[in-house]
């Protein structure tokens, strides 16, 4: 008996634990484009020189001309076109990263995160279907990238 009731709480945490994850659903353009214009950030649309690539925005926040926080939206035609385009920046992410780092990863269905601080900079890139953000901001400014990121669903 008491097998039994042990064996049902668990099922009955990992079913908690699956409803809690969720499905992540994908932001568009025009989503970005209003979060990012709401939230005070500069926005450039990026012609696309593609046509895999339906949108590429970047929404930035700088001061007398230097970035302190930029946001690059990708959408692509295809998941595996944005996993592709999801590792290539992890790639060099980590091929540039200092050994003075600490970063976490996550990867389930549709969606991949990875996360990079170094005493200097904050590097976030997360996918979620056929879109990917990558965040990449100077450390002054990482409570506020990782608030935009939330505020996205990234």
């Amino acid at each position: 008996m008491k097998k039994a009731t042990f064996l049902l709480a668990i099922i009955m945490m990992l079913g908690m634990f699956s409803a809690c994850q969720g499905t992540r659903t994908p932001l568009d353009a025009a989503g970005f484009i209003e979060k990012a214009e709401a939230a005070g950030y500069t926005l450039q649309i990026v012609p696309t020189v593609d046509d895999e690539t339906e949108a590429y925005l970047i929404a930035f926040r700088d001061e007398d001309m230097l970035v302190l926080c930029q946001f690059e939206f990708i959408v692509q035609e295809t998941t595996a076109q944005i996993v592709e385009a999801y590792q290539l920046i992890l790639d060099t992410i980590e091929e540039n990263k200092p050994r003075a780092s600490s970063y976490s990863t996550a990867s389930t269905g549709g969606y991949a995160y990875y996360k990079l601080t170094t005493e200097d900079v904050y590097s976030v890139v997360s996918r979620i279907d056929n879109t990917l953000v990558y965040v990449y901001a100077l450390i002054d400014c990482k409570a506020e990238a990782e608030a935009f990121l939330k505020e996205l669903g990234y």
